[in-house]
C-alpha cells in the first residue's frame, strides 16, 4: 500500500510547465510533464483566503463548499492543491471540514516536491536522463540551500516551546517565513566538498536498484519513485549534514587533512579501512572489502550507505556482492563458514557472547536464508526469506551474531521465522 506521501506523485490534476524537450537520437521517452509550485506570494495569499488575519493556525478548518469555490475561482495553477481528492485525504475534525494546518503543510511540501522534480529535469541536458556529474552538480546546488546542518543552540534562552507557542499563538509574522524552514525550502548559501555528491549518488543508484542499476537514470524512472520525497525534503543522504558527517568519518579514517580540490582524496590503508564502522567489521570481510582494490572515497561511500540499513533490498544487493568475492552468484558452504568462522573468533576474543560453534551457526544462516539452491545461498534467497538483512549481519559484523543470539535468548522469535530479527 502506498504511504500517505509517495500518493503525492500520482496527482497530475494541474497546469504544466514543460520539461527540457528530448533530443531526436534518444530513444528513451520524455519524462512526464510536471506541475508548477506555487512562488512564496501565491502560498501567502492562498493562506490568507482560509486563515483571517490574527487567527492561530490550528483553529482553522476548510468546509468542502468553501474548498469547492475556492478551487473554482483560483487559476488553474493552484488546482492540484484544490481537487477533491487532496480534500478527502487530508485530515478533517468531527465536522468534515479540512483541518487548514495539515492542508498548509500539503502545499509547501507538495510544491518541495514538484520543485525537485522539475530541477531533476532542467539538469538533464538531454531532457530524458540524468548522468553522474549532472545529478551531483543537482546535489551540490541543492546542498548550497540546504539549512539542515546549521547550529542547533542558536537559541539559548532556555524556552524550548517556542517553536510549539508560535504555532498556538495569533499570526505575527507571513506563513512562508514560519514553515519555509520546517519544510526546508531554503537555507543560507555555503560551499561544500565536491565529493559529497558522491554520497547522494551512490544513495540514489541504490534506492533505483534493480530497475536502474547504473548511470545514466531515465527521469521516467525518477520521477515517480518516492526517493524525490527524500530529495525534495533534504532528508537522508540528501541533507548535508549526513553527507558532511559521512566525508568527516572518511577524512578521520585517513588521518590526514584532505587535499583540495581538484586533487583527490587517498585511498584508505588497510589499518585505516580496519577502523570502519568502529572496528565491528571481521578480517574476512574487509578482504572481501578490499578485493577489487582499496577502499576509495567513492567505494566508502557506497558501503555506508548500504551498511545504514542492511534490511533495504538495495543493501542486500550491495552487501551480497561484496560477499560473493567470486562472482559466482552463491555463497557456498565454504565460503559460509570462513565468514563465520572469523566471526565466531572475534565475539569469543572480545569477550560479546558464549562460544559459538561454527558448524551451528553455519547450519543457522543456512536455515534462515532457506536456500532454493544445494550449492549455496544466492541473493534471491536473502530477498526471500524475510531476515537476509540479519543473515548478512551475522558473516560481517563482530556485534551481528552475538545481537541475533541474544534475540533468540530473549524469546522474541526464530531463525527462519521471517520475524523482525535485528
Amino acid at each position: 500500500m502506498q504511504s500517505f506521501l509517495e500518493q503525492w506523485y500520482h496527482d497530475e490534476t494541474a497546469t504544466v510547465a514543460p520539461c527540457v524537450a528530448p533530443l531526436p537520437a534518444q530513444r528513451l521517452r520524455a519524462p512526464p510533464l510536471i506541475p508548477e509550485a506555487l512562488s512564496e506570494p501565491e502560498c501567502e495569499w492562498l493562506f490568507t483566503q482560509i486563515c483571517p488575519p490574527n487567527t492561530p493556525y490550528h483553529s482553522v478548518t476548510i468546509s468542502y463548499d468553501r474548498f469547492a469555490e475556492l478551487r473554482a475561482a483560483l487559476p488553474a495553477k493552484f488546482k492540484p492543491y484544490l481537487s477533491p481528492a487532496v480534500f478527502l485525504r487530508l485530515p478533517k475534525d468531527m465536522s468534515g471540514a479540512l483541518l487548514g494546518l495539515p492542508w498548509m503543510h500539503y502545499i509547501l511540501k507538495k510544491g518541495a516536491v514538484y520543485e525537485a522534480r522539475s530541477g531533476l529535469c532542467a539538469a538533464s541536458k538531454n531532457g530524458v536522463s540524468l548522468t553522474h556529474d549532472e545529478f551531483a552538480a543537482f546535489i551540490l546546488a541543492r546542498y548550497a540551500r540546504d539549512p539542515a546542518d546549521q547550529p542547533d543552540d542558536d537559541d539559548d534562552d532556555g524556552d524550548e516551546d517556542d517553536d510549539n507557542s508560535e504555532v498556538n499563538s495569533p499570526l505575527s509574522s507571513p506563513p512562508l517565513s514560519r514553515y519555509s524552514s520546517e519544510v526546508r525550502l531554503a537555507g543560507p548559501a555555503r560551499a561544500v566538498p565536491a565529493a559529497l555528491a558522491d554520497v547522494a549518488a551512490e544513495y540514489l543508484i541504490q534506492a533505483l536498484a534493480p530497475a536502474v542499476p547504473a548511470w545514466p537514470v531515465p527521469l521516467r524512472a525518477l520521477l515517480g519513485h518516492p526517493v524525490v520525497l527524500e530529495i525534495a525534503e533534504h532528508a537522508g543522504f540528501f541533507a548535508r549534514r549526513a553527507a558532511n558527517g559521512l566525508f568527516d568519518q572518511y577524512c578521520a579514517l585517513l588521518g590526514t587533512p584532505p587535499p583540495r580540490p581538484p586533487s583527490p582524496l587517498p585511498a584508505l590503508s588497510r589499518t585505516a579501512a580496519g577502523r570502519m564502522c568502529n572496528g565491528v567489521l571481521t578480517e574476512t570481510f574487509l578482504s572481501a572489502l578490499q578485493r577489487p582494490g582499496p577502499v576509495t572515497w567513492r567505494r566508502y561511500a557506497a558501503f555506508m550507505v548500504a551498511a545504514s540499513d542492511v534490511h533495504r533490498v538495495p543493501a542486500m544487493r550491495a552487501l551480497f556482492r561484496t560477499l560473493d568475492v567470486d562472482g559466482a552468484g552463491v555463497l557456498t558452504e565454504h565460503a559460509v563458514r570462513e565468514y563465520v568462522r572469523d566471526v565466531c573468533r572475534a565475539v569469543s576474543r572480545l569477550g560479546l557472547g558464549p562460544e559459538f560453534s561454527v558448524e551451528d551457526v553455519v547450519n543457522e544462516v543456512f536455515d534462515m536464508a532457506r536456500c532454493t539452491k544445494a550449492s549455496g545461498i544466492a541473493l534471491k534467497d536473502l530477498l526471500a526469506c524475510g531476515v537476509g538483512g540479519t543473515v548478512i549481519r551475522i558473516l560481517v559484523d563482530v556485534h551481528g551474531l552475538a545481537q541475533y543470539d541474544a534475540f533468540l535468548s530473549s524469546g522474541s522469535g526464530g531463525g527462519g521465522g521471517g520475524g523482525a530479527a535485528p
